[in-house]
């Protein structure tokens, strides 16, 4: 029989979810967690991977999530993020991962295309490919009031000068609670509130937070965070901000008062965005280990490698693709 390739239907989601299992990954969190499967890749009319089939044997797939998987409103945007993409091991079949992107990009008619967390084997393909590629920047808040760190140690060099002035700060733990105007989502790839409340507050398994920035009546930023607690210590991990650059030195202050008064060790941040100098913000290095992997816990810097094609200059988060998820 002939390669076959086609989008994933329901009833093949059990060869999917073995496929998983056998060739990407033993006991991945989709084998045993079929709901947070269903929330991030089950669609109307079938599951988010392409999936390539040699006689009814699965052999490749390559799983993805459009942003309107959380909003509806967002389908006109066409943007989605890359998933697992995997080709079973010795098949004899060359090319075959660039068939099944060629032929999402076919389906969903040449859409903005985004990836995140890349294997040394799929980089090459993005560059030959021109994609714009990168590394995600791990940047940390530290608390300004302690000097004894249990999860990471700055030795010292996280003091900033807080200047304080009349940006403030709330705390909220669902969107019923606080109003976020349109003006915010701004940058690409393109979100709105429907989005945040579905990536983040209808999460399965993780709980988040949104910690709001104003200045009097205006809302300036938005960070989506959520708590990890480790060591008998805890931080607020950044997954995602909508509105202004949060590295400017005018929100240092706040974001002090935030970390301080929750009792946080930092607050750390994953992305690409520019820092701006007298942030707060200090970068990971060979001296300064900040932790990406806690369940379990890994002690050592990560690289997060980035690609996309887009028209647009894309503003990249830790919480985008499937990036802030379970793992086990």
């Amino acid at each position: 029989m002939a390669l076959k390739i086609e989008l994933c239907k329901h009833s093949d989601i059990e060869s999917l979810v073995t496929f998983i299992d056998e060739h990407w990954k033993k006991d991945h969190i989709f084998v045993h967690d079929r709901k947070l499967l269903d929330w991030q890749h089950r669609s109307s009319d079938g599951y988010n991977f392409v999936v390539a089939s040699d006689d009814n044997d699965i052999v490749g797939i390559l799983g993805f999530i459009p942003t309107a998987q959380y909003s509806a409103e967002l389908a006109a945007n066409n943007e989605l993020w890359l998933a697992i993409w995997k080709v079973k091991e010795g098949i004899g079949k060359p090319g075959l991962g660039l068939m099944m992107l060629n032929y999402l990009k076919k389906q969903y008619n040449n859409p903005t295309i985004c990836s995140l967390g890349l294997s040394a084997q799929v980089l090459p393909i993005y560059k030959a490919l021109k994609y714009t590629v990168g590394v995600l920047s791990h940047r940390a808040f530290f608390n300004q009031n302690i000097s004894d760190f249990l999860i990471s140690d700055p030795q010292g060099k996280h003091l900033v000068d807080c200047q304080q002035n009349s940006v403030t700060h709330g705390v909220y733990f669902d969107l019923e609670e606080v109003s976020l105007p349109e003006s915010l989502f701004s940058t690409y790839p393109q979100k709105d509130l429907a989005y945040i409340n579905q990536r983040y507050f209808n999460h399965p398994s993780y709980t988040y937070k949104l910690l709001v920035l104003t200045d009097g009546e205006c809302t300036l930023a938005a960070v989506v965070y959520r708590e990890i607690v480790i060591k008998n210590a805890k931080i607020a991990r950044a997954v995602d901000v909508v509105g202004e650059n949060i590295t400017n030195p005018k929100f240092n202050d706040a974001i002090s008062a935030f970390i301080a008064g929750n009792g946080f060790e930092y607050m750390d941040l994953v992305s690409n965005i520019d820092c701006l100098a007298g942030s707060g913000f200090i970068e990971n290095s060979d001296e300064l280990i900040i932790p990406n992997y806690f369940a379990p816990f890994v002690y050592q810097n990560i690289k997060i490698d980035y690609a996309y094609k887009s028209r647009n200059a894309l503003t990249i988060f830790i919480g985008d693709s499937d990036q802030d998820r379970p793992s086990c």
